[in-house]
């Protein structure tokens, strides 16, 4: 099958197509199951690291009844539970 050019190789968003998982990618999604265990996931800037979370909570939760929040948008705001 062929994609047009611009489907493969995204500016922005989640790349659909090229999306590599890095050698870490088990390791996250085991610890993203487990209820009650904070996962953190650093990295420089323009690394990968909001594709990552987004595919390992799309596999770990294939059915839904799961959210993606963010801090930088402000109606998401009132939604995050910040920990002290």
């Amino acid at each position: 099958m062929q994609y047009p050019v611009e489907e493969v190789f995204r500016t922005e968003g989640v790349p659909e197509f090229t999306f590599v998982k890095p050698p870490n990618y088990n390791e996250i999604l085991v610890d993203i199951r487990n209820s009650g265990k904070p996962t953190i996931i650093e990295g420089q800037s323009g690394t990968g690291k909001t594709t990552v979370a987004r595919k390992v909570i799309e596999q770990a939760f294939p059915h839904g009844g799961f959210g993606y929040l963010s801090a930088r948008i402000a109606g998401d705001m009132p939604k995050l539970r910040f920990w002290r």
